[in-house]
């Protein structure tokens, strides 16, 4: 039988939540928790694990864009505030009319 005594270093973490963790999941949504309150009353923001959507309605295209931009311009501020970065390659756009 082999006993491996490696183990990781202890570190500081500045920001964020560092993965593989116990408690990585609940640290994660009491994080990102604040990002869906600073679009409320502009979105309905959904959030599921890692993943985070907006809903908007609007009964005019216009005005839908403006609030698509306005609620993108708060999440970017936001990612730069937390020391995050948008993965815009990830990041789309989904439109439903009648």
């Amino acid at each position: 039988m082999v006993i491996n005594n490696n183990s990781s270093t202890w570190r500081e973490v500045q920001y964020g939540v560092p993965q593989g963790s116990i408690l990585g999941p609940l640290l994660f949504l009491i994080y990102i928790n604040d990002l869906s309150k600073s679009v409320l009353d502009k979105s309905i923001p959904i959030l599921f694990a890692d993943n985070t959507s907006f809903i908007l309605t609007s009964y005019d295209e216009s005005e839908l864009r403006h609030k698509a931009n306005e609620v993108f311009n708060i999440i970017n501020k936001w990612f730069h505030s937390n020391s995050l970065i948008l993965n815009y390659n990830k990041t789309y756009f989904f439109a439903i009319s009648n």
